[in-house]
């Protein structure tokens, strides 16, 4: 903790879900892969008068994991047009401290606030999360590192519905 994991590129879809459609994508990825960590996670955007992010598509955000006692600050930039992917660069900061007091110090005012319960499992070179949205129900999300994994074959092999496909950010949707 305390070092910058620095900026990469996030690829991923999300998709709504039934609790039936949960109940077999949870047992399809601990029968194709493994859990990785799973808990209550609490995000809190930021905005800025002067920047207005929100506005340009990108995001700040303070994400809390109060069983582990970790924060992240996560700048997101704009998605990139053009695919079903959400593919967009992102830079995240971990802390033990909260670094929402800096946040606010600098002019950032809270802008929404998203509470999840997560689980995330690890499928060969792809991330698939079962994310349970105070207020809006069950989604999943499936991230890949790599840019040759196809998404779309991967939803498909998991079970997820193609019109099911989210297109909006929890921040969004809250």
């Amino acid at each position: 903790m305390g070092s910058i994991t620095g900026e990469r590129v996030e690829r991923e879809r999300k998709y709504r879900l039934t609790d039936a459609e949960v109940t077999a994508i949870r047992a399809r990825a601990m029968d194709e892969g493994r859990w990785l960590r799973g808990g209550e996670e609490i995000d809190v955007f930021y905005d800025h008068n002067g920047l207005r992010l929100g506005e340009a598509g990108a995001r700040l955000r303070v994400r809390h994991r109060p069983t582990r006692g970790e924060y992240e600050l996560t700048l997101k930039g704009p998605r990139q047009p053009g695919t079903d992917d959400k593919v967009r660069t992102e830079i995240t900061v971990p802390s033990r401290a909260d670094p929402a007091a800096i946040v606010e110090a600098l002019g950032f005012r809270p802008a929404g606030r998203v509470v999840k319960q997560r689980d995330v499992y690890v499928l060969s070179d792809v991330e698939v999360t079962l994310d349970r949205i105070e207020g809006l129900g069950w989604f999943c999300e499936i991230e890949a590192r790599e840019d040759e994994i196809d998404l779309a074959y991967v939803a498909e092999r998991l079970g997820l519905r193609p019109g099911s496909l989210e297109q909006r950010s929890y921040a969004d949707l809250v």
